[in-house]
């Protein structure tokens, strides 16, 4: 009985890495006094929320930490802000896919990828 030759496992494991799972504990603060949603608050999945999460605002502006606790509604100035819509969110970080290293493939290859490795043999 003839052995067919595998693949190393350090070809396979480099050309192919699992993605990466982070929890992450995803909160809406909203206003009691005038139901404003104030923002989308960010932390690692713990316990519960930490004193200091990542929020964003809703009107468009960069995430920034802050000591949740203390915000106040930007409408009417209310210190009075609570989280609705707690969820844990599980988040895939995926590493990017070289085109140039994939497998060839039965059949004919798409028309970018004949064009792209015309370009690499004409430079």
């Amino acid at each position: 009985m003839s052995s067919v030759p595998s693949p190393s496992s350090s070809a396979t494991s480099q050309q192919f890495e699992p993605p990466k799972q982070q929890r992450v504990l995803t909160a809406v603060l909203q206003c009691r006094l005038c139901g404003q949603t104030c923002g989308v608050l960010e932390s690692p999945a713990g316990v519960g929320l930490p004193p200091v999460a990542r929020l964003t605002s809703t009107d468009g502006a960069l995430s920034r930490l802050v000591a949740w606790q203390r915000l106040r509604c930007p409408r009417c100035g209310s210190g009075s802000l609570f989280a609705i819509e707690v969820a844990i969110v599980t988040r895939r970080h995926e590493a990017p896919i070289d085109m140039a290293l994939d497998r060839p493939r039965r059949g004919r290859p798409p028309r970018w990828l004949v064009e792209l490795r015309a370009r690499q043999e004409a430079a």
